[in-house]
């Protein structure tokens, strides 16, 4: 399905972003983060919004990270990647749902639970959605 809407055109696809390029050690041009929000859910967990931007000589990568872990519940995490490789008319959007319940997790370690980052390898992926959006129109 395409939807478009002021010059951006968004369709379904299966392409995904370079692996290979995302591991190189290429030089960076320019690396940003910052936290959107944060709070610690009067004690009860976490929310954290934040943003990660690198810009590399072949590409630009966009990270926005939204990590939800409400104590003895369970923990979810909603990423959105937007890459662009040099000379592209295009974006591609990934955006994945991860989620998983304490009792899910209740044989992993107390560390690697509240790991923000590490806890991602064991959370189920409830949906993920790649689509390609154009830019060409917005000239």
């Amino acid at each position: 399905a395409v939807v478009s809407s002021r010059g951006l055109g968004a369709s379904t696809t299966t392409e995904e972003p370079d692996q290979e390029k995302l591991l190189r050690r290429d030089k960076i041009l320019h690396h940003t983060e910052f936290v959107m929000f944060e709070d610690e859910l009067a004690d009860n967990g976490s929310s954290k919004l934040l943003v990660k931007c690198r810009v590399m000589p072949t590409f630009i990568l966009i990270l926005m990270r939204h990590y939800l872990r409400v104590d003895k519940v369970m923990i979810r995490v909603q990423e959105t990647r937007l890459y662009c490789e040099e000379n592209w008319d295009y974006f591609l959007r990934d955006v994945t749902l991860r989620e998983a319940s304490f009792n899910e997790l209740k044989d992993l370690q107390t560390s690697v639970v509240y790991d923000e980052w590490g806890i991602n390898q064991y959370l189920r992926v409830f949906r993920r959605d790649l689509d390609k959006v154009s830019i060409s129109e917005c000239d």
